[in-house]
């Protein structure tokens, strides 16, 4: 039970570290978001295409 509510406070400041980036930098996030998004994409054969790019654009837009 400990190293699971470990992990989640991992994953919880990794989470608070993007977003800080993302605020002080949107230019670079959005810009390493698309690679992500591609290399997720190319991963996967174009499976969740759509969902990564509405992903994607709701990023560049702000709204995550």
């Amino acid at each position: 039970m400990l190293g699971k509510l470990r992990k989640l406070m991992v994953l919880a400041a990794l989470a608070e570290g993007a977003r800080r980036f993302m605020k002080a930098n949107p230019e670079a996030a959005a810009k390493l978001a698309e690679r992500a998004a591609g290399a997720v994409d190319q991963a996967t054969q174009g499976r969740f295409h759509d969902k990564i790019e509405g992903f994607v654009s709701q990023l560049k837009g702000g709204k995550a």
